[in-house]
């Protein structure tokens, strides 16, 4: 057994990071909605702190999504909180963060309602600007 300091304090982190998601709460008798609603307002939080970068955001997301017993329905929870208007910017941070959720068994329904939601989005902005273009072009 590695008695390094560092060894410890890698030990002692793992054993932080299980206890967290043993932390008996009332949290899962609450609906499939509330626990969605609670981890929006977890990556909220971490994403209006500028936090969502870090690799230890990564640990408490996926341990926060685990403890609710929601990690399948995570990917839209960070898609609704991540994407805006500003799409075509954004996806790019978004991958950065949903590479960390390799670890994680997601369904490939999941996957498609995620993309899915992204093409019907994009499609949206595609019709709003075709629809400016249009007006532009008969008022000339």
């Amino acid at each position: 057994m590695e008695v390094s300091e560092e060894a410890v304090r890698a030990r002692l982190q793992e054993l932080t990071d299980g206890a967290k998601g043993m932390t008996i709460t009332d949290d899962l008798e609450k609906t499939e909605k509330e626990r969605m609603d609670l981890l929006y307002e977890f990556i909220k939080t971490r994403r209006d702190a500028g936090q969502l970068m870090d690799s230890n955001a990564h640990k408490e997301l996926v341990t926060e999504a685990e403890r609710l017993e929601i990690k399948s329905k995570a990917p839209l929870v960070l898609a609704e909180l991540l994407f805006d208007q500003n799409i075509h910017t954004q996806v790019g941070t978004a991958l950065t963060i949903w590479e960390w959720q390799r670890r994680w068994t997601i369904s490939i329904q999941n996957i498609a309602v995620v993309l899915r939601q992204l093409i019907v989005f994009c499609w949206q902005e595609v019709l709003q600007y075709s629809s400016q273009i249009k007006h532009l072009t008969e008022e000339m």
